[in-house]
């Protein structure tokens, strides 16, 4: 939970100066299954605020563009990783594109 809301505060933080912002994570495939989950609940639950406006964390999701790479010959289908992938994909709340170099 306290990683989650370092996440928070980060992505808030990078983007509130209004400018786009590029985070790059790099072998993924090698990364502890807890930062990925926390990465990933960021963008699942992140909802609109009740007042029917967007919330802090969806403003914040907009100028966010993360790019995550890993090596696919490491990687199961199995695996949490690719696990949490297909949630963000299935979820709607975030666009997630795929590429095989």
């Amino acid at each position: 939970k306290r990683l989650q809301n370092l996440f928070n505060v980060l992505f808030k933080s990078l983007c509130s100066v209004g400018r786009p912002v590029l985070l790059t994570l790099d072998d993924l495939q090698w990364s502890q299954s807890f930062a990925v989950d926390d990465m990933t609940d960021f963008f699942v639950n992140c909802i609109p605020n009740s007042s029917g406006g967007l919330g802090e964390i969806e403003i914040c999701r907009r100028g966010l563009l993360i790019a995550g790479t890993f090596r696919s010959n490491e990687v199961e289908a199995s695996d949490d990783l690719i696990q949490r992938i297909n949630l963000m994909k299935e979820s709607g709340r975030a666009n997630v594109t795929m590429l095989t170099v």
